[in-house]
């Protein structure tokens, strides 16, 4: 099961590892995560987030994966909640985070607002892949 999920996820780790390995050149580093590739201090990712792409988690500068976020629990615990949509959504999760997050800046001007269902489930305490 865990390997159709991670083939189903595949797309998204392909587009993830080609965004990691532009930056290459750039000096990021990259480290073995829990069930994930991060890539951390990526300059295409704006200070502070991160944005996760199949297993492959890229944090922008001043960014980190231990990083507490405000429901206590680090930043990894939520961009694994990502990897897990990723695995149920497949091809269909990075269109679909971009719908639901254009839709909550449209609707409360807050892309992780409680609008954009992609996002609710990872910021909840604990964090999870749906709300």
């Amino acid at each position: 099961m865990r390997l159709a999920r991670f083939l189903w996820n595949s797309p998204n780790t392909l587009l993830g590892l080609a965004f990691a390995l532009l930056a290459a050149p750039l000096g990021v580093r990259f480290r073995k995560g829990a069930g994930t590739l991060d890539v951390l201090s990526h300059p295409l990712v704006l200070r502070g987030c991160a944005i996760t792409l199949g297993v492959v988690v890229c944090y922008g500068p001043g960014a980190a994966p231990e990083r507490p976020l405000k429901n206590g629990h680090s930043f990894a615990d939520h961009e694994r909640q990502h990897v897990r949509q990723g695995e149920r959504l497949g091809p269909f999760y990075l269109p679909l985070h971009l719908a639901t997050g254009v839709w909550a800046m449209l609707r409360d001007g807050r892309w992780h607002g409680p609008a954009n269902r992609l996002e609710a489930g990872p910021l909840a305490s604990p964090p999870r892949p749906w709300a």
